[in-house]
């Protein structure tokens, strides 16, 4: 092979490379953000490890492997403040929370 055609034979190798791993993305399950609930007073719950505004909707999971549905009414720095739909009992320290909105996709090319 001449040293010509060196640079088609990469391209080539190149953009089968990109496509492989195009497809590979597209196949990869979005990454699900998770927090932790840090403290219960009465109804109020504080989360930790989410940036969510007010209102938005969250899960929350019991150790015993339900789940209960919260809103966020409020912030400070760090902390989320959420107000849960049911009943809070079985709910720990460290029990995760996550949001119910899907994690959007990157944009096509």
């Amino acid at each position: 092979m001449s040293h010509a055609h060196a640079p088609l034979k990469y391209s080539a190798l190149w953009q089968s490379y990109l496509r492989d791993c195009g497809q590979l993305v597209e196949m990869a399950e979005p990454m699900q953000m998770t927090g932790r609930v840090t403290r219960v007073t009465g109804l109020l719950m504080e989360a930790v490890g989410l940036k969510l505004p007010v209102g938005a909707a969250c899960t929350i999971g019991l150790p015993g492997g339900g789940k209960i549905e919260a809103e966020v009414v409020g912030f400070e720095n760090d902390k989320l403040f959420l107000m849960p739909q049911s009943d809070i009992e079985g709910i720990v320290p460290g029990t995760h929370i996550w949001p119910i909105e899907t994690v959007q996709s990157l944009p096509k090319p």
